[in-house]
């Protein structure tokens, strides 16, 4: 129930955090029996003995120089207006907390996924940099945090060396949200050659041909073929077992090479299986 602290008591040989939370325990107790027989407690350094799991004294300290206080002679004091601190908190950078929260409350992101993030600031503003290019927060996030740092920790270098610009990989990352490359191939081949080469992903996208078949008709027809060559599953479907749906996805993008949508290829299967 005090307002102030009783006397100071150091340990020290604490090499463990067992032993420090013995050692507190051992003079919580040693002190609390004192105070109740109304002993005075000394202001010393005690060691902690971990054979015997008590505190022994060492040495007394009783004033300020024992404990080698003094000024220092070459760190003047230094006063600071409240509008010279105000333009100093101005001028100091969002701090990785604060810019973590602001991933989750604004992106939307886990927490995991924003603590690796705001973890460097170089991280950060490349991540920031896809969003304001790409306009998907957790697509970005993941291709940064599961693609390309597996990549770079693969081969042990630093964003700072990578050859994908934060833009290069937003505008990937765009491209799988307009439909223009599935997640498949940006994922796989179109990464693999942005990040071997530094081009940018349309160039890499044009030189390996690919593109994604977008042709509603095209796909129906292969949905068609797909449904009449695996009844079983069509009739796990209709039956009611929802997840029979994903080999007959999947069937389909074989069948495409693919280059389909795997959502348009989920929407046709589903009307064309009604």
């Amino acid at each position: 129930g005090r307002e102030q602290f009783g006397t100071k008591v150091e340990i020290k040989n604490l090499n463990s955090f067992r032993a420090l939370e013995h050692a507190a325990q051992y003079e919580i107790k040693r002190q609390s029996e004192m105070l109740d027989r109304g002993d005075v407690i000394a202001q010393e350094t005690r060691g902690w003995d971990d054979a015997q799991g008590i505190t022994v004294s060492q040495r007394s300290k009783e004033e300020a120089h024992d404990y080698r206080y003094f000024p220092e002679p070459d760190l003047p004091p230094l006063t600071f207006t409240d509008s010279q601190i105000d333009e100093l908190k101005k001028s100091i950078p969002e701090l990785p907390k604060v810019r973590r929260e602001r991933f989750v409350k604004d992106y939307g992101l886990t927490v995991d996924d924003a603590l690796f993030i705001a973890e460097e600031p170089e991280r950060a503003d490349y991540f920031e940099e896809m969003v304001r290019v790409s306009g998907d927060a957790k697509k970005s996030s993941s291709f940064l945090n599961t693609i390309l740092y597996k990549h770079l920790k693969e081969d042990h270098i630093e964003l700072s060396e990578c050859k994908i610009t934060a833009e290069a990989l937003g505008l990937l990352v765009k491209m799988i949200v307009d439909g223009k490359v599935s997640n498949n191939q940006a994922k796989s081949e179109v990464f693999e050659s942005m990040y071997k080469t530094g081009n940018s992903a349309q160039d890499v996208v044009n030189e390996l041909g690919i593109s994604v078949v977008s042709d509603t008709g095209e796909i129906e027809a292969m949905c068609k073929a797909v449904i009449e060559k695996n009844p079983g599953p069509v009739a796990d479907f209709k039956g009611g077992k929802d997840t029979a749906i994903g080999f007959l996805v999947g069937q389909v993008m074989k069948e495409s090479k693919g280059k389909a949508q795997p959502q348009l290829v989920n929407e046709l299967l589903r009307n064309l299986m009604k």
